[in-house]
């Protein structure tokens, strides 16, 4: 039985000058350097496989500019909208919108 020492009176183990508490810690930070060596190599590796390592693209055929032409609009009478939107609310049924609509175009 040792009196009088306990594990904080330990003595420091030899090289341990502050940089790291003992010399078990270096498998550790070794393992873990390790490990960012090979996720980097591999994640290179995978990067470069998906990429094609020469791609030839087809020259372009020179395209004709293409001449101006206006979008017409049809033009709606607003009268004839105003009954549609009587038809979508319900307010006419469909045979008086029919109506409606043929004597809006005959005029």
């Amino acid at each position: 039985m040792m009196h009088g020492y306990a594990l904080s009176q330990a003595r420091p183990l030899p090289y341990s000058h502050g940089f790291l508490p003992n010399e078990w810690m270096v498998l550790p930070i070794m393992g873990i350097g390790l490990l960012i060596v090979v996720g980097v190599v591999v994640w290179f590796l995978l990067s470069q496989r998906h990429t094609p390592a020469h791609v030839e693209l087809a020259p372009l055929a020179p395209v004709a500019p293409q001449p101006y032409a206006p979008v017409s609009t049809p033009v709606i009478d607003p009268a004839e909208e105003i009954v549609r939107d009587r038809f979508a609310r319900g307010e006419i049924d469909s045979d008086e919108y029919a109506r409606l609509v043929a004597t809006l175009r005959s005029r």
